[in-house]
């Protein structure tokens, strides 16, 4: 096989299963993290509502590989499922998270409510942008509308926005852990990480789409 010009037809393909699976490593490695740092806590409440986090947001990541994998169709309602997860995760980690709103609020640090508001807005730029990509998408398929260049420039200030928004909140975990331990640190890293790779992946797996392969 010509690799070379099989890599030239299809590197949408080969670059959204990349990050995909870059973004799985990533987050797997964050469960490994949570499940050595859990000891103790089995059957907790918090620990239960972790682990069902952990296990929806990596089977959304793995369904989304799967489709670029096999070039499934099916992609498009993996990126919409990411999109309302992302947002959902966004707002649980603002309002009800250790470093969120209501926690920040009664600290009185300008800084950390300051940050963590810009945080939501994101997140719920983040939402807007993506509803309205996904609803783009859509037309696009049933011959509604045959402009792709909106649809690749909104993938692309999709995957920003969500960069800003994690980025906000990579800062945000930083400055409540404080001195905090090895793992803690190194879950606070990985997992905007990962979710950022998986953002990236989305914009290759929607050209992959434009292109049938």
């Amino acid at each position: 096989m010509n690799w070379p010009l099989y890599f030239k037809n299809h590197k949408n393909k080969f670059f959204a299963v990349f990050f995909s699976a870059l973004g799985i490593a990533c987050f797997v490695g964050v469960a490994i993290m949570f499940f050595l740092q859990s000891t103790g806590d089995f059957g907790s409440q918090s620990y239960i509502i972790a682990l069902i986090n952990i296990v929806f947001e990596l089977g959304l990541m793995i369904y989304l590989l799967s489709c670029n994998i096999n070039n499934d169709n099916r992609a498009y309602m993996a990126i919409m499922m990411w999109i309302f997860w992302f947002f959902l995760e966004q707002f649980e980690d603002v309002v009800y998270g250790s470093a969120g709103l209501f926690s920040v609020l009664g600290s009185g640090d300008a800084l950390l409510i300051g940050m963590s508001m810009a945080y939501l807005a994101f997140g719920i730029a983040c939402f807007a942008v993506g509803l309205t990509l996904y609803l783009l998408v859509r037309r696009y398929m049933i011959g509604l509308d045959n402009n792709y260049r909106r649809i690749r420039i909104l993938a692309i200030v999709y995957a920003s926005l969500s960069g800003v928004a994690l980025a906000f909140d990579l800062a945000i975990t930083f400055i409540s852990l404080g001195v905090a331990g090895w793992a803690m640190v190194l879950v606070a890293l990985l997992t905007p990480i990962a979710e950022l790779l998986i953002d990236v992946a989305i914009i290759f797996t929607l050209e992959r789409l434009r292109r049938t392969y």
